[in-house]
């Protein structure tokens, strides 16, 4: 599992993509692009937001699992602030959560988002790179 500075430095990046999900200048210029291994050659910005919207529709929880589940709320909260672009307004109202508590509940579905995406693409064999970037990275604006 990733050390504190590389999950923080994940879940930075991982959130200012996914608010921007639909900007193909953020998409590109992302260091997500070269750790997760991003085929360049079938445009950048498509390919980092399939792989982002298909990572967020893997947490979609089967029949069964009851809708107040927390494992229906991380999918909600994913879909809903990230694929769909809602405002945290529109979905607190939502799914009736406050707006302090939909920040809470949205790190948390980022903190799991993250882990999923460090299995799923092999981040403990890329740490050489992920130190790299670490080093490389400069503090985000605003």
């Amino acid at each position: 599992m990733p050390t504190n500075p590389e999950r923080d430095w994940l879940e930075q990046h991982l959130r200012r993509v996914l608010k921007h999900l639909y900007d193909p200048d953020v998409l590109r210029k992302s260091p997500l692009v070269s750790l997760l291994d991003i085929d360049q050659r079938q445009g950048i910005a498509f390919t980092l937001r399939s792989a982002l919207t298909e990572a967020i529709e893997s947490h979609r929880p089967g029949q069964g699992i009851p809708e107040d589940s927390r494992t229906w709320r991380i999918y909600h909260i994913l879909r809903h602030r990230f694929t769909e672009q809602l405002t945290p307004r529109e979905v607190a109202a939502d799914l009736g959560l406050s707006q302090r508590q939909l920040q809470r509940e949205e790190k948390r579905a980022l903190e799991v988002l993250a882990d999923d995406l460090w299995t799923a693409y092999h981040l403990d064999a890329k740490r050489s790179l992920l130190a790299q970037l670490l080093q490389s990275d400069e503090p985000e604006p605003g």
